[in-house]
């Protein structure tokens, strides 16, 4: 009886120094991030927002990583009370920004928990930024001869969802007030712009010069001879 007692004390006393395991709470997310060819990015900051507004000012990150050497970005213990959550993928001046569509990763829709996405450099992501630029223009030539009227200082927001914004600017009545709204949208090569609705008469297509995070340069030629410049400056 003894010895009983004695086997029995021991095994309530190494029971008793296991260490407890604290069970996962929330849920996990993968990330795959493919390039042009569907192959895996090594590196990518992966950074999850939940809203689009947070998104957009890049404030508020509610979790961050980096992808593997395949190409993954694991998140545990997701907070179970919220549902959505905005994906961004960046890889220096490459991300995912432009798959309006696919940009919200849903727990309800997507079961599998394995978001997947694709990113890309292009002049969209440096016009138009993560929701919307803003540019100054600085500048508008009309074969090689300067402009000095109000339509050489306007202000110009670059939307992402392919709209731009028209404002007044300094100098010119009523500065800041919208005198405008156009449709834009990068060439088939990437590298003009194509401003106006597709296949209207005031469609433009521009010659992109130059185009840096701060700086950018278009022209184009409407008629034989003549030839338009206009440049901008982004508003910080």
């Amino acid at each position: 009886m003894k010895k009983t007692t004695f086997i029995l004390l021991l095994i309530l006393a190494f029971s008793g120094c296991r260490r407890t395991v604290e069970p996962d709470l929330g849920y996990f997310l993968q990330v795959f991030a493919g390039d042009a060819t569907n192959f895996g990015v090594v590196g990518a900051t992966v950074t999850l927002y939940t809203s689009q507004e947070d998104f957009a000012q890049n404030v508020n990150p509610a979790a961050q990583t980096t992808t593997d050497s395949k190409g993954f970005a694991l998140f545990k213990n997701l907070d179970p009370s919220i549902f959505f959550y905005v994906v961004s993928v960046e890889l220096g001046e490459e991300n995912n920004w432009e798959e309006n569509k696919n940009i919200f990763f849903s727990r309800i829709e997507q079961q599998e928990q394995t978001y997947k996405t694709k990113i890309k450099g292009s002049i969209a992501n440096m016009i138009a930024g993560r929701a919307g630029k803003r540019w100054k223009q600085v500048g508008l030539t009309r074969n090689n001869s300067p402009d000095a009227s109000c339509f050489s200082r306007t202000e110009q927001l670059f939307r992402r969802d392919w709209l731009i914004n028209m404002y007044n600017g300094t100098g010119c009545p009523q500065v800041g007030a919208q005198i405008g709204t156009d449709a834009w949208s990068v060439t088939s090569d990437n590298r003009g712009l194509i401003r106006g609705v597709a296949g209207s008469i005031s469609q433009r297509r521009l010659t992109i010069l130059e185009l840096s995070s701060t700086r950018l340069v278009y022209s184009e030629t409407p008629i034989a001879g003549f030839t338009i410049t206009e440049t901008f400056v982004a508003v910080e």
